[in-house]
């Protein structure tokens, strides 16, 4: 891939908004962990397929349903809180109301903890190894 983006796409990614930049990164980055995560290649191409829609999968069903509906307001906060600005108000937040930014990250910490908790046994991947 790495071969590919220098030599194929690389002058194309730098011509290309951040936004399509960000998107190809995302992509890659997902596409590489199923390789890094399956346990030979069949398994990798038939998880790929699953992931987009091929043959008799469905890119929605129940459970993808279920999973949006439960974790929606963490994909929200995930999408809003990524971007440079939300860093910014958080730092002039901390000064403004002279909380320690120490303190700010321990109570998102803790949240995070909490919504771990509360979702069912999924092993860290090097876990499995």
């Amino acid at each position: 891939m790495l071969i590919l983006e220098k030599y194929v796409f690389g002058s194309a990614l730098k011509q290309s908004p951040a936004w399509a930049q960000h998107l190809y990164a995302m992509l890659v980055v997902l596409i590489g962990w199923v390789f890094f995560f399956s346990s030979d290649l069949s398994a990798a191409i038939h998880y790929l397929g699953v992931m987009f829609g091929v043959g008799r999968f469905a890119l929605a069903n129940v459970k993808t349903l279920y999973l949006l509906r439960t974790n929606l307001i963490l994909l929200i906060l995930s999408c809003v809180l990524s971007g440079p600005r939300p860093m910014e108000r958080f730092r002039r937040f901390a000064e403004e109301r002279r909380v320690p930014a120490v303190i700010c990250i321990f109570a998102v910490f803790i949240l995070s903890v909490a919504y771990l908790v509360y979702s069912s046994y999924n092993p860290f991947l090097y876990f499995r190894f």
